[in-house]
């Protein structure tokens, strides 16, 4: 896949594209890409391309707005790869683009990137304030005889997919529909950091991960954790440590059982499986040990890996 961060002056090969901030690459998303590659692939074969922003909109549109996201840019990158794109704009996403008309938008889709078919949601909107729709793209589109398709968005269980309703799923430990909705597992995954070494201290050594986005649950959850070609069940924490400290900095902890060694810089892939309950403040660090204790007792039992 061929990632371009900038848009280009003048773009020469004739594309099939689609747009969307694709958090996640649910399954909504899934659709709207396989109905572009069918159409990429038809007649005189075209080049597969979609465009997304980096940072996410929201970051710079409501900065006071805490923005939780289902995968990191590098997840999002693989699961397009994944899913056929063969080119990736990834313009940065700043005041600027956010300010620019939506007629100066579409035009350059058409005139520039030589966009010859563009597939959206039937809910896209863009531009300066939201104020470009379809039928803007389609009059634009029209005078350099390209094509604009709405396709309808995808349901499940009689409600729409979307990044938002994968979220909710999350945020309630609903593993099992969140990967319906995604057409996966829903995992975490990156390099062990060194940490304050306080789990080895109590006898629970955990991993913890160093995360370019911050995920949007919270709690203590029995996990399946990959690392180094091996599986292991873990007990993770997902937030801010509240009884040991109090700078209100989200972190991922796992304790891999019976895993013995050091971590410091390996890859770790979490995959959660069942929440084990929401995250506490304790009144003294015996309590919090106690809690740990059940925690991993619980998560041998639910996940009963040998």
């Amino acid at each position: 896949m061929q990632l371009i961060r900038d848009f280009p002056s003048v773009q020469q090969t004739p594309l099939v594209m689609t747009i969307g901030n694709f958090d996640g690459v649910h399954l909504g998303h899934l659709h709207l890409l396989q109905q572009a590659q069918q159409i990429a692939q038809s007649g005189t074969p075209a080049p597969l391309a979609a465009m997304t922003f980096e940072p996410h909109p929201l970051a710079v549109l409501r900065p006071q707005q805490a923005l939780q996201r289902i995968g990191s840019c590098r997840d999002k990158l693989h699961w397009l790869q994944q899913a056929g794109v063969d080119v990736l704009y990834m313009p940065r996403f700043n005041k600027t683009l956010a300010a620019m008309p939506a007629e100066a938008f579409a035009s350059l889709l058409f005139n520039q990137l030589c966009v010859r078919h563009l597939l959206i949601g039937e809910n896209f909107r863009f531009g300066k304030n939201g104020a470009g729709d379809f039928t803007l793209l389609q009059q634009i589109a029209a005078t350099v005889g390209a094509e604009v398709t709405a396709v309808p968005l995808l349901s499940v269980d009689k409600t729409v997919v979307s990044s938002g309703r994968v979220r909710d799923c999350l945020q309630r430990g609903d593993f099992n529909q969140t990967a319906q909705l995604l057409g996966r597992d829903w995992s975490i995954q990156g390099r062990v950091k060194r940490g304050a070494a306080r789990g080895r201290q109590w006898g629970f050594p955990t991993a913890n991960l160093a995360l370019s986005f911050t995920p949007p649950l919270r709690g203590i959850f029995a996990a399946d954790a990959q690392t180094g070609g091996k599986s292991y069940s873990a007990a993770v924490s997902i937030g801010v440590n509240p009884t040991v400290t109090a700078d209100n900095i989200v972190q991922v902890e796992a304790h891999l059982l019976d895993f013995d060694g050091d971590l410091v810089g390996q890859k770790i892939q979490l995959t959660l499986r069942h929440k084990l309950r929401d995250e506490q403040k304790y009144d003294s660090t015996e309590a919090l040990i106690a809690a740990i204790d059940n925690d991993v007792k619980r998560t041998r039992d639910i996940l009963k890996r040998p």
